[in-house]
């Protein structure tokens, strides 16, 4: 992820020289006073863009994969516990000392029994990461069996089915497609952790689903252990506790044999062969839940043209201090002709992606010129502004795919069950 980020970022546009600061003074940083590039440098770092990417793609991660790892460290925070029960890794027992960490959580626990949750560093470390991010998915990965388990996984819900419930399935679908198998291992089976798995009171997951909605089954926790826990620290607003969190259980065997690890080869592409693996197929399982956090546009191409990097709209306005179009990445086409009244149209290629079903996609076009200088709020960074969606309204045109079947706007992305729709581009 962070080496495919790396790379896509060079070279830094703003950074390109100019006619005339090509004998600058660097300051410490490497930077010209004028806050451009020299020459050299500006053609080093084209030179390690050119060899970084080589390099991944000898990786098996080519340049439409390199650019949507990239695209998932540039519009997504992504947050990792190693090892939640350290003390329990560290003396390879499910407890941390004589507490289960996995039915430490507030959420359907039985009456009277509010001194029995929060009992655990693990329990208590995972409340104050939750408490203090707005997490939309998770996941917990576990081991015993071969299962992906989504909500409910609670008493109170056994033969009911969750609000979500479609969207719930529909995703982990597509973790068990794109995950697979290998020999010995079938693609994931999966359903709600009820049927699938077992319930259990005091769950992780369904504390991270429900918690802020279904207030009725979460208690204020009062433990004893370790000096005890702030009381206030269990009570939750309306918005921390509403994640579609899954349980992953990976592997039968807690400690699977080395050979059915997976390779290293192609670690992006699904497959059902011994190159995959627990861990390969796991990978990707964790990439495609960053991804569906919420859809997205790529801008693949204009014309015959097909970029090479990335294009990611409208990323991290509020903190630009220059214009828009200062940092933008242009394409220029060239014109049938000397007057703008002679290109009659111009083909640009995007896909869809943190989704499943694309119900209407368009492209919206207009003159640079109409546009405000700052495209954003200035000062609450929300995008677009008022004066920017105002021009847009009205000076701007929609214009829907032209490769759909007629009457639709719409599509599949590549992780639907029946594939993608329109196909995309080779």
């Amino acid at each position: 992820l962070l080496e495919s980020a790396a790379c896509e970022s060079l070279p830094r546009m703003k950074f390109q020289p100019g006619d005339d600061n090509s004998n600058n003074e660097n300051d410490a940083s490497g930077e010209t006073n004028q806050g451009k590039f020299t020459q050299d440098q500006w053609e080093q770092e084209l030179s390690t863009a050119q060899t970084c990417r080589q390099s991944l793609t000898q990786k098996g991660i080519p340049s439409p994969l390199r650019q949507w790892l990239a695209r998932l460290v540039s519009t997504r925070r992504t947050i990792i516990i190693p090892t939640a029960n350290a003390l329990g890794y560290s003396r390879n027992k499910r407890e941390e000392g004589t507490i289960d960490p996995n039915r430490d959580f507030p959420f359907d626990i039985e009456q009277y029994h509010e001194n029995e949750c929060m009992q655990t560093i693990a329990g208590r470390s995972i409340n104050e990461l939750w408490r203090s991010h707005l997490f939309q998915i998770g996941l917990t990965f576990h081991g015993g069996m071969e299962v992906i388990g989504y909500e409910w996984g609670a008493p109170t819900y056994l033969n009911l089915d969750a609000p979500d419930a479609l969207a719930q399935h529909e995703i982990a679908s597509a973790y068990s497609r794109y995950s697979n198998g290998f020999p010995g291992h079938s693609p994931y089976d999966f359903g709600t952790m009820n049927d699938k798995v077992y319930y259990v009171r005091g769950g992780m997951e369904d504390w991270a689903f429900a918690g802020s909605w279904d207030p009725e089954r979460v208690v204020q926790c009062t433990p004893t252990t370790y000096g005890g826990y702030p009381k206030e620290k269990t009570l939750y607003n309306n918005s921390t506790l509403r994640a579609f969190n899954m349980l992953i259980e990976t592997s039968d065997r807690k400690e699977p044999k080395r050979e059915d690890l997976g390779s290293r080869e192609n670690p992006l592409i699904s497959t059902s062969g011994r190159e995959n693996g627990h861990v390969a197929r796991n990978i990707r399982l964790a990439l495609l839940a960053m991804d569906v956090v919420e859809p997205y546009v790529s801008i693949r191409g204009v014309e015959e043209l097909m970029f090479e990097d990335d294009v990611v709209p409208t990323v991290n306005l509020k903190r630009l201090t220059t214009s828009y179009y200062d940092d933008a990445k242009l394409v220029w086409v060239p014109g049938s002709g000397e007057k703008k009244s002679s290109i009659t149209s111009r083909e640009i290629t995007w896909t869809v992606g943190g989704a499943m079903t694309i119900d209407r996609t368009e492209i919206v076009y207009g003159l640079w010129d109409d546009l405000p200088t700052q495209l954003a709020e200035s000062e609450s960074g929300f995008f677009p502004s008022m004066e920017t969606r105002n021009v847009i309204d009205v000076k701007f045109q929609f214009v829907q795919p032209s490769n759909v079947e007629r009457g639709s706007s719409g599509g599949r992305s590549r992780w639907h069950a029946d594939g993608t729709y329109p196909a995309e581009p080779e």
